[in-house]
């Protein structure tokens, strides 16, 4: 699908040409518990989700992950590390190592956004943000990501936070797919949409 000058935004920084660039669907998100992208296809050497005005309904609560291989259950042991820089609507931001948000070889869910923001602390509050998967159909390598997450959190009077994950998913078969949800059991994805981009 062309998108001229935003897929040139988007993509063309990273040294991608556009020719190698697929929007594969887009999902607008309404109360959704939780949402699952299966079958991915080895036309594509790295996946990519974005994002965008997402809200929920759980109050500081957690975007997770997980990922499953063929015929398998959800859950393959991770390593991750991760970071956020804060800054409240009061001040005194800071950068902020995030050890409650870190998995050490844990086949639960992985924290990928952190103490978010659902609008009770500032109504205007959405998250945005990008997911990128490396190599998920290699039967030979690991699987390594990166994700981004901007958006309000939740502390008294609300602020701004920038949340960065990275780590590896250990495991050297094809993955089948990834689930995305809060880790409020109640929560529900209520506003926003996602975006999913294979890169050849």
């Amino acid at each position: 699908m062309p998108l001229g000058a935003n897929k040139a935004a988007l993509f063309g920084m990273g040294g991608i040409s556009g020719e190698d660039i697929e929007l594969i669907s887009t999902t607008t998100l309404s109360g959704n518990s939780e949402f699952a992208f299966t079958g991915f296809s080895s036309d594509y050497k790295s996946l990519m989700w974005q994002f965008v005005g997402m809200n929920g309904s759980a109050h500081d609560s957690d975007l997770v992950f997980r990922c499953r291989e063929s015929g398998e259950d959800y859950g393959i042991y991770t390593t991750t590390s991760a970071f956020r820089v804060v800054n409240p609507n009061s001040g005194s931001g800071a950068l902020q190592y995030q050890p409650a948000a870190d998995a050490a070889h844990s086949d639960q869910e992985i924290i990928f956004g952190y103490n978010l923001d659902d609008g009770s602390e500032a109504a205007n509050t959405a998250n945005s943000g990008v997911f990128q998967l490396f190599n998920p159909t290699s039967g030979i390598f690991i699987k390594q990501f990166s994700t981004q997450i901007d958006g309000g959190f939740a502390t008294s009077g609300g602020g701004a936070q920038n949340f960065s994950t990275g780590g590896y998913i250990n495991t050297t078969t094809a993955l089948e797919a990834i689930e995305f949800k809060w880790d409020d059991p109640t929560g529900t994805m209520d506003a926003g949409k996602i975006l999913y981009w294979g890169i050849k």
